[in-house]
């Protein structure tokens, strides 16, 4: 009984750890996300935005899809999120003109 107990215990504790890292993984991915949308203001130049990616550890994929003749859309994500926390960048050949934030759930 006294083994039996053991691995049980055992088994809870790793259950229980492993959905404290999940949970601290998609919060971090939350807070890149959110922290590179709200540097991606308007105005500022395009090349920041791979600058910004670097610095949150988020992916982006320039030069983006063609909204129109004059713009582009890229869509900022992580993988710490599996895609729920995203930011989309919309973007004319020198500056970004809109960000968004947007959670998927």
């Amino acid at each position: 009984m006294k083994a039996t107990l053991k691995i049980a215990l055992v088994l809870v504790g790793l259950i229980a750890l492993s959905l404290v890292e999940v949970s601290l993984m998609f919060w971090n991915g939350m807070r890149d996300i959110q922290g590179f949308c709200s540097e991606a203001k308007p105005g500022i130049q395009v090349s920041q935005i791979a600058v910004l990616a670097k610095k949150y550890n988020v992916r982006q994929g320039l030069p983006g899809l063609r909204a129109n003749s004059a713009t582009h859309w890229v869509l900022v994500s992580t993988p710490r999120s599996f895609g729920r926390h995203t930011c989309l960048v919309q973007f004319d050949k020198t500056q970004v003109i809109e960000s968004r934030y947007g959670y998927a759930d």
